[in-house]
């Protein structure tokens, strides 16, 4: 992997995040599914290819020499900065601007300095991982820290650990960047080294065994994970509340919104349609209506935000943003707005089209869940 690249793809989600947020904003309901992601993949790839990734690329590069420049003048600073800061570079991607440097270290001197306070990081997020362990109330918290401390503690996986529970806690990411700081500037004073191109964790340890002061190793190792691993039990963190943890899905019962039936008929599955973009939900979730008689009503107090001059389907929003595409029968935009001007149910069956009107939640992102609670439906009964 090219360095820098992890950075690129944390960037370019992140800017996407935005544009995704204001695109469906500002499209209407009835588009917006189907047009931000192409939006955004066409923006995306060129700022990417040009931008993004150039730049990422040259800031792993220059990091890399910077701290190889540090570990020949300052070698305790090497140390403090590569065991501090390793797991911040791994977050964005910018370590691998320094594996080139461990590389040429290793074929020049037979030997790796910059690698030994790696270890340091590494363990270091392992014992704050360990102290949330301990101190956690949450039972779902306790669930995950279990294995991430020993998947960290062992084989020097932590991205469990830290994306899990460290980072988003906050202050245990904290402890174990000091932690990591103090042990590697320890670990780096003892002129420690390693002579294997090694994942550091506690199975590769036997990588440092004879190689530099191994008083000072044991006390930079000894540092790096009892001090988060105290920080994170006496100071502590703000842990979600347990049924916070594990939302239910509809919970918020606040949001919830009654659409009444725009139609009288009877209610039907969407995959009981005859059309493959409502059947299979393509353009939302809801139900189909086949209806009794032509009037078409609003289903609930809202502002019309799109009507089609054929006058075959409408976009209406509630007053809480709910949006509804109410389709009046199957393919019946072939009728050019014939039928539709004198409300005419009839006619517009006389000339071959199917009626069936799905009604369509086309903002799923704040509905995700649509209840239907009657199978027949007569105004005003709740249909959804």
């Amino acid at each position: 992997m090219p360095p820098g690249e992890d950075a690129t793809i944390i960037i370019i989600v992140w800017l996407q995040g935005y544009a995704e947020r204001w695109l469906m904003k500002v499209l209407p309901g009835a588009i917006r599914r189907f047009v931000t992601p192409m939006i955004v993949v066409l923006v995306a790839v060129p700022i990417v290819f040009l931008v993004i990734g150039p730049i990422s690329s040259l800031l792993g590069t220059w990091l890399g020499d910077g701290i190889g420049w540090v570990f020949e003048v300052v070698p305790w600073l090497g140390g403090a900065i590569m065991g501090g800061l390793w797991q911040v570079f791994v977050i964005f991607g910018l370590h691998w601007g320094l594996v080139p440097v461990f590389q040429i270290e290793f074929q020049t001197t037979g030997q790796m300095l910059l690698i030994a306070p790696v270890f340091a990081a590494v363990l270091a997020q392992a014992g704050a991982v360990a102290g949330v362990w301990v101190r956690a109330r949450n039972k779902n918290l306790k669930s995950l820290a279990a294995p991430a401390t020993l998947s960290g503690f062992l084989a020097g996986i932590t991205e469990p650990a830290i994306y899990g529970l460290n980072l988003p806690l906050q202050r245990p990411f904290a402890f174990g960047i000091v932690g990591g700081a103090l042990g590697g500037a320890i670990i780096s004073m003892g002129s420690v080294f390693s002579t294997a191109f090694v994942v550091p964790g506690g199975l590769a340890l036997p990588a440092l065994f004879g190689n530099g002061n191994m008083l000072m190793l044991a006390l930079g190792l000894a540092v790096a994970i009892l001090l988060p691993f105290i920080l994170t039990i006496v100071v502590g963190f703000t842990e979600p509340a347990e049924d916070a943890a594990t939302p239910a899905a509809g919970a918020d019962a606040a949001n919830d919104v009654a659409i009444l039936s725009p139609v009288d008929g009877t209610v039907i599955s969407l995959s009981e349609t005859p059309d493959a973009a409502f059947a299979d939900g393509s353009l939302g979730q809801g139900v189909a209506i086949r209806p009794r008689s032509g009037a078409v009503y609003a289903p609930f107090d809202g502002t019309v935000v799109a009507a089609f001059p054929t006058g075959h389907a409408f976009g209406l929003r509630h007053a809480d943003g709910t949006e509804v595409l109410i389709h009046i029968g199957i393919d019946t935009v072939k009728l050019n707005g014939e039928h539709f001007s004198v409300k005419d149910g009839d006619a517009i069956e006389k000339a071959g089209y199917d009626l069936t009107t799905p009604v369509i939640v086309t903002n799923p992102d704040l509905y995700p869940e649509i209840a239907v609670t009657s199978c027949r439906s007569a105004r005003p009964s709740p249909m959804a």
